[in-house]
């Protein structure tokens, strides 16, 4: 009760302070379509400095991974195949009443085959792990930490790291749900439920908030899995997740997507 009464008190406070000092954010869109930016590379990975921004942009996203159209070698095919033949099949299997468990062994025989063979085929266009972002960097650590005690654990790293290094906007939604998830906490399961909610009502389009309601479904249903449960509390014990954080660059950024990113916050 009392810790409701200070988070109201501090919210309000914050909403108050933030109709005179907006948030940060980038600014380049307001006036033009493009900016002029140079590549740097630094310890914290690869960075697009960008003309007139306060911060460097996090990462490199490359758009002839995100939008060409060569089949089966990209990441925008990679991302369609792992919503329609994971996700969308998995709720259309749910709303059939399929039995969970023989649900669950389907997914994973397709994640670690033929979507594993698509991702594979971009194996090339995977930026070594010293250029990547730092949370993308340490989640691909912890990951090889794992990997030594189960194959598949390999290819869902391959796989994950490549979508959120390239697919900044997922990258920042998933950083985003550490304002809630607290990955040490033995709760963490309903936790991370709490979260996925938050990430939800955080989101400004309809067609967005459509699909966090489909991933939340599906993930929470993965986890029903005995051994997927054990991954994932090992997972949460090993990364360090300090490192996985939105930085105030990648905030900075972040509040030009088409998402509340001071969501816990500020009211909208």
């Amino acid at each position: 009760m009392i810790y409701n009464m200070i988070y109201k008190l501090l919210k309000l406070f914050h909403n108050y302070y933030w109709r005179k000092h907006p948030p940060e954010m980038v600014r380049y869109f307001k006036i033009k379509e493009s900016e002029k930016a140079r590549l740097i590379l630094t310890d914290e990975g690869l960075k697009m400095d960008i003309r007139s921004e306060k911060y460097p942009f996090p990462g490199f996203p490359r758009g002839h991974l995100l939008t060409n159209d060569y089949q089966f070698t990209n990441l925008a095919v990679l991302k369609h195949r792992i919503k329609n033949d994971i996700f969308n099949y998995a709720w259309a299997e749910l709303e059939k009443k399929t039995d969970k468990i023989e649900l669950i062994k389907e997914l994973k025989q397709r994640l670690f085959g033929e979507i594993y063979e698509i991702m594979q085929k971009s194996e090339y266009d995977i930026l070594p792990p010293d250029k990547m972002c730092p949370a993308i960097r340490e989640l691909r650590r912890a990951m090889s930490v794992l990997e030594k005690g189960n194959d598949n654990i390999r290819k869902l790293k391959e796989i994950l790291c490549f979508i959120l290094q390239e697919d900044d906007s997922y990258r920042f939604r998933c950083q985003f749900l550490l304002n809630y998830f607290k990955p040490k906490n033995k709760k963490r399961l309903k936790l991370f439920e709490l979260a996925l909610k938050h990430l939800e009502n955080a989101e400004v389009l309809e067609d967005m908030k459509g699909r966090i309601r489909l991933l939340r479904r599906i993930l929470l249903l993965g986890l029903t899995d005995e051994k997927i449960l054990y991954w994932f509390g090992r997972l949460c014990k090993e990364v360090k997740w300090k490192k996985l954080k939105l930085s105030k660059a990648d905030k900075y950024f972040f509040r030009g997507k088409w998402f509340r990113a001071d969501y816990k916050t500020y009211s909208y």
